[in-house]
């Protein structure tokens, strides 16, 4: 008999949790359990999305288009009714708007589990500032308490149980083995080629999020600090509110170039000598793990 899962987020643009799930999902027995991905609103056209690679492992995704108001509003039937017609056993929570929608007492004895991708006290309050944020990651822990709550590293349990007392199985974060490996010269050569950077430079890269927590503009900083030589160049991968501070901080500096939103980053990584990361708190980076190979 086949168990069939429902794994619900906010959308599947292309982010950690997301990428994890997608690599949890592909390592599935489709003999024993089938994977369906309830998204909770529809994707931005402005950042890329997982929806093709999804596809291409034959997994079916739901959009209920659902606006944040919406979700508050009806959300939560609107998901209890699918649950009953497709016979879910079980269902897996990325992320505060599906945890604040599905309530245990409303789903009976399905196995329900929440997982935590980051210290949510540091997320939060980073993200939405310090009473918003506390209040927000308040709202999440107590959303989880009557779930399978499981981090997605040991940091991640430790923050969470010192500070709220709630107790989180580990799970380590984990990325696809056959595909993140270390480039060979030539294939870090040929990279470079497709992406137009030098070949004679030493590359530094950074991937992730514009955002305050992620401190890209210390990556910036730091770089033009280091007065490495005209013979580095530093990429930036990743867009948001702080693009706009990068770019002032980076002085038209030909060193370093910004890409914006990519639909992939392995080809930045096989291309590059170093990976920066200046973040003021992670769970257990994906990114950082793809870029050790």
């Amino acid at each position: 008999m086949i168990t069939r899962i429902l794994y619900i987020t906010s959308t599947l643009k292309r982010t950690g949790p997301n990428n994890v799930m997608l690599t949890l999902i592909s390592e599935l027995d489709r003999n024993i359990f089938e994977p369906v991905v309830l998204t909770l609103s529809d994707d931005d056209p402005n950042f890329p999305s997982l929806v093709d690679d999804f596809q291409k492992i034959e997994v079916k995704t739901i959009s209920m288009s659902l606006t944040r108001i919406q979700g508050f509003l009806y959300g939560s039937k609107l998901i209890k009714e699918l649950v009953v017609n497709m016979d879910i056993k079980a269902i897996h929570i990325y992320g505060f708007r599906g945890d604040m929608l599905i309530k245990k007492r409303n789903f009976g004895d399905i196995k329900i589990i929440s997982t935590i991708n980051s210290n949510l006290y540091d997320d939060y309050t980073m993200l939405y500032g310090n009473v918003k944020g506390k209040f927000m990651a308040w709202l999440h822990i107590n959303s989880i308490k009557k779930k399978e709550a499981v981090g997605c590293s040991r940091f991640v349990a430790t923050q969470l149980q010192e500070r709220y007392g709630i107790s989180l199985r580990v799970i380590n974060n984990g990325v696809s083995k056959d595909q993140y490996i270390v480039a060979s010269d030539l294939e870090k050569v040929e990279a470079r080629k497709k992406l137009n950077l030098p070949l004679d430079h030493k590359v530094f890269v950074f991937v992730g999020y514009l955002i305050f927590r992620k401190d890209p503009l210390t990556t910036i900083k730091g770089f033009l600090d280091a007065n490495l030589g005209e013979k580095t160049t530093l990429v930036m991968i990743g867009d948001g509110e702080l693009m706009n501070d990068c770019k002032s901080s980076a002085n038209a500096s030909k060193n370093i170039l910004f890409f914006g939103n990519q639909p992939e980053t392995l080809t930045f990584l096989k291309a590059s000598d170093y990976y920066i990361s200046s973040a003021y708190s992670e769970g257990l980076p994906t990114s950082v793990m793809e870029a050790l190979g």
